[in-house]
């Protein structure tokens, strides 16, 4: 800072520059904010009379000279601002300069306020009185310590994981189930710290903890995800497929070998099982499995379908269990096996998809989009081309697109969970392949339900997690009896997916909507029947169910997660997929209370609880 040699400073101006890091910004994502960032401030610091040059957009090399230019305007006596959006700056000075890690500033304090002896700030020589400016600076670095170690203490009751040093310690929240712990893990910084941070840094994998101390203490570095994810969406459905689509194989109702993904899921786990049932018995089923590298992937798959409770040990003989990745080129097969997958595949069935309603789109990218690339390159890989049964979501239609069939049709803008925006991007690129000629029919599920026989559901499913929370905590909110589950029977609906006769057809038409549209369970009888096996629950208000929600998982680490869920997604909120026209529209009875025993049953059984009934 310049200065006159007078005691008490005296500025003759004040001047700021302030700069936009592009190389930064390039690689930092949350940080991709720099000229509305600078252009903020340059406007509250010119309705403080300050005279403001702005630079946006430079590298580190252009930031140097820019600074050396503002050196040359700067007079004796001015106040001096300096301000860069991204700390990639300091690190190369660090690097040009050989600076030790102590050496480099962690924090800079902007304060107006001059240093003079009179103050105590400086001493009558003029220089800086070190234990006073500690002492004066004392309690804005004890706010800092204290969000520190708040911060840190949330983080291990909430990961579990120890952590010590703030600037490199990196924690973890996990994809798939654990990711309720992202919910549980923002919940409580926002209600501890009183700041809202977005998923997508949460599950930045080299997140640390200095990082998310500084979004926390200065929160308008924070983006929101969604402001900006629409470009992207609109990008990435236009991969490119680097395909050539021939002739297409020819279908037959007895297929010699059926390609597979997403076994180890819930629907997946059923269409096996049909396909099993009602294919030729020389039928073989190849199953792309991910699992780890001592297990064997059948044992995935039998595990799953046991839980289910389909499994049957004569399947082995016809399963063969592929190990691989959908996010991988070539799902991570080598190129012999690959090759032998695309020669001798008669038809695809790709179910395979990360269904998370938390994870931001990025994080399913890979899987649910990329993976969708790699089956249609395996389709197209050999001359003659392999058609797809692709499974997709109604979730893929915007609120106000309820009427739309063509995913050309439907706007990106308004879908809101990550997995909706990939499945999105998915179905943009299956239909290009279309395009180009590749024959693939395209499935739309909506709500799947338990089975009608055995009852067995997926217990990560919302209206299941809705339905044990409420045996749990021995309460429901009363907004609930005028409701209705509008869920298809997962039997109903592997069943109508599987035909060849669709596949076959010459109407363009290849886009389903498996949905149940015309019967429901209603939440009143789902009350009845749980009162019916020894259940006591209890009507209160929705706010008062809240309050108990929230009061009795803080003693329930899977309940507290769990919890965050279904108030995040509000699941009180009822909503229609009902479309202007239904493609596709099974033929279901009535629910009856048979149907809800069973689902109830196998939920008391998955959870731990078993009544005996």
């Amino acid at each position: 800072m310049a200065t006159s040699t007078s005691t008490v400073l005296r500025f003759q101006r004040k001047v700021a520059l302030l700069i936009g890091n592009q190389n930064y910004c390039r690689s930092e994502d949350q940080l991709r904010h720099t000229i509305n960032d600078v252009d903020d401030i340059s406007i509250a610091l010119r309705n403080m009379k300050f005279h403001v040059k702005t630079e946006h957009d430079l590298y580190n090399s252009e930031m140097i000279c820019a600074f050396s230019d503002f050196s040359n305007i700067i007079i004796d006596g001015d106040l001096i601002l300096f301000y860069f959006s991204g700390h990639g700056y300091l690190q190369t000075i660090a690097a040009q300069q050989s600076l030790q890690k102590h050496e480099i500033p962690s924090k800079l304090i902007i304060d107006f306020q001059p240093f003079t002896s009179e103050n105590g700030l400086l001493t009558l020589s003029m220089k800086l009185c070190r234990y006073k400016l500690a002492a004066h600076y004392a309690d804005r670095l004890n706010d800092n310590k204290v969000i520190d170690d708040r911060l840190k203490n949330i983080i291990q009751k909430v990961t579990g994981q120890q952590l010590s040093n703030m600037e490199n310690d990196h924690f973890f929240i996990t994809m798939g189930e654990d990711s309720l712990t992202g919910l549980r893990l923002s919940h409580m910084i926002r209600n501890d710290l009183g700041v809202s941070i977005p998923f997508n840094l949460l599950f930045q994998p080299n997140m640390t903890l200095q990082r998310l101390a500084d979004f926390i203490k200065n929160p308008s570095q924070i983006i929101d995800s969604s402001e900006s994810i629409v470009p992207r969406l609109l990008k990435d459905a236009e991969l490119e497929l680097n395909i050539t689509v021939g002739q297409c194989r020819n279908i037959t109702n007895s297929p010699t070998m059926v390609f597979l993904t997403g076994a180890t899921g819930y629907v997946g786990a059923f269409l096996l099982a049909r396909m099993l049932k009602v294919y030729p018995t020389d039928c073989k089923f190849v199953c792309l499995v991910r699992c780890k590298p001592l297990m064997d992937p059948i044992d995935r798959i039998r595990q799953n379908m046991l839980f289910l409770q389909i499994w049957n040990e004569d399947f082995r003989k016809r399963i063969v269990a592929l190990r691989g990745d959908l996010a991988e080129n070539h799902f991570g097969l080598d190129n012999q096996a690959y090759e032998d997958l695309a020669k001798k595949t008669n038809i695809i069935f790709h179910c395979g998809a990360i269904v998370n309603f938390i994870l931001p789109y990025n994080l399913l990218y890979n899987a649910n989009v990329c993976g969708t690339r790699e089956v249609i390159r395996l389709a197209c890989h050999s001359p003659l081309c392999i058609p797809i049964q692709y499974i997709s979501t109604m979730s893929v239609l915007s609120g106000r697109m309820t009427g739309e069939i063509s995913i050309d049709n439907i706007l990106s803008d308004n879908l809101k969970t990550g997995y909706a925006q990939s499945k999105w991007v998915a179905e943009k690129l299956i239909m290009n392949a279309t395009r180009m000629g590749l024959l693939v029919v395209i499935y739309r599920l909506g709500s799947i339900g338990a089975h009608t026989e055995t009852g067995a559901c997926n217990l990560h499913d919302r209206n299941t997690l809705l339905i044990s929370t409420i045996m749990k905590i021995g309460y429901y909110p009363a907004t609930l009896v005028n409701m209705t589950l509008k869920e298809l029977p997962v039997d109903y609906a592997v069943q109508d997916i599987i035909s060849f006769d669709r596949i076959q057809s010459n109407d363009d038409k290849r886009i389903y909507h498996v949905t149940n549209e015309n019967n429901g369970i209603s939440f009143q009888k789902i009350i009845e029947t749980i009162r019916n096996i020894g259940i006591q629950i209890e009507s209160i208000s929705y706010d008062e169910w809240r309050n108990k929600l929230l009061s009795v998982s803080k003693q329930n680490n899977q309940l507290e997660s769990i919890s965050e869920f279904l108030l995040h997604y509000n699941t009180f909120i009822q909503r229609s997929t009902k479309t202007l026209e239904q493609h596709f529209q099974p033929t279901l009875s009535s629910f009856d209370n048979d149907y809800i025993l069973k689902w109830l049953t196998f939920i008391l059984k998955g959870v731990g609880v078993d009544t005996g009934i």
